[in-house]
């Protein structure tokens, strides 16, 4: 469990392509707990195509696309693709919510879905194989 507030990026080792068979995977990010960082709650969920070289903060890798969420009470989110920010100000979540993360790569895209919003990212290299990346900054998550 992450008790402090700071960057840090976690990948999963497995990645996905369309050569390895697996170019529809899906998976559930559950939003834990922010007393780390309770005014903001920062986290970033999205996928990574160069994880060993991923740095502590992973979301401005050129390798890196998804979109970090906060507590209702920020507006620091947005959408990120190959290093480049799109600040959104509305992707909102509170502790317990849930996520669901969908990597198409036949399409191209990396979507996340919560109950009150919806946003899907373009792949800049959609070919390349991707693994699912997180950096909790001011949230714990957990995966279901």
């Amino acid at each position: 469990t992450k008790t402090r507030v700071g960057h840090c990026s976690v990948s999963c080792k497995e990645g996905f392509s369309r050569s390895t068979g697996h170019s529809r995977v899906a998976w559930r990010v559950r939003y834990g707990n922010t007393a780390c960082l309770p005014e903001q709650g920062w986290l970033f969920v999205g996928v990574h195509r160069d994880p060993s070289n991923a740095t502590e903060v992973s979301d401005i890798d050129p390798g890196c696309c998804g979109l970090s969420v906060t507590l209702a009470i920020d507006t620091d989110n947005g959408l990120r693709v190959g290093g480049k920010f799109a600040k959104r100000g509305d992707l909102h979540v509170a502790t317990g919510d849930v996520l669901q993360c969908n990597l198409n790569l036949h399409e191209g895209t990396f979507s996340v879905t919560h109950a009150k919003w919806s946003e899907m990212v373009q792949l800049d290299q959609p070919t390349a194989v991707w693994h699912p990346h997180f950096l909790p900054f001011g949230a714990e998550f957990s995966l279901e």
